[in-house]
């Protein structure tokens, strides 16, 4: 028995991956502006030696000179680090002399910037995941089989959540004519906390299988947790 698309049973994506990778996009994101507001100077920057002017609050004043011009920029490192008159490797923009930061808020950039890059990947690899996911579980609704088996469990994460919702998901058994038993787990997706799921146990539900490997290539109808 096949299943036409018309019927409610259709793949999606999975509820975990559609969190996780707007998630590594938006922090990615964060990491990457933060990288560019904690220094603005370009990776390509110039390189000199400044020392110690000033030391107010809690931030040192480095003072360095480019082509017969002063400058200034101020650290953002504690001061206790640094003395009155102390020589401070300095990193500027050779553009914009103005735009420059201590050597070691210019590694903090760095390491910020490719940890931006990493979880952009993240997201990438997720994503390109989720959507791989999705088209081999279609092939199973669409060419599998359909069988029906009884829900044991119903699993609640309590650590995956929202404000008012958490990541649920079905845990059922499918007794094989003439002997054998499988076991099958629905894709997560998030259910209201107030919603007592209790009765769900004991109910039957569709599953569409692969029939050369069921244990394997399967999807649960987990539409009753719309209700």
């Amino acid at each position: 028995m096949t299943m036409s698309s018309g019927d409610g049973f259709r793949a999606r994506f999975g509820t975990g991956a559609m969190v996780a990778w707007p998630t590594c996009l938006f922090i990615g994101l964060i990491m990457a502006v933060s990288a560019v507001m904690i220094s603005p100077v370009y990776l390509g920057a110039a390189a000199t030696t400044g020392a110690v002017v000033a030391s107010p609050n809690q931030h040192a004043v480095i003072s360095f000179a480019v082509g017969g011009t002063t400058y200034t920029v101020t650290t953002t490192e504690n001061n206790s680090s640094f003395q009155l008159g102390q020589a401070v490797s300095v990193a500027y923009n050779p553009r914009n002399p103005q735009q420059a930061s201590t050597m070691d808020a210019r590694w903090v950039t760095l390491v910020m910037g490719g940890l931006a890059v990493a979880l952009f990947v993240a997201a990438v690899v997720v994503l390109v995941l989720a959507v791989v996911k999705r088209q081999r579980a279609a092939q199973v609704i669409a060419g599998g089989q359909i069988v029906t088996a009884q829900v044991v469990g119903v699993a609640r994460n309590p650590a995956v959540h929202l404000a008012t919702s958490s990541l649920v998901w079905l845990k059922c058994a499918w007794e094989v004519p003439g002997g054998g038993r499988y076991s099958f787990r629905s894709a997560g997706r998030f259910v209201p906390n107030r919603r007592d799921l209790t009765g769900l146990v004991g109910q039957t539900v569709r599953v569409a299988i692969d029939p050369d490997d069921p244990a394997h290539r399967y999807v649960v109808d987990d539409s009753c947790l719309r209700s």
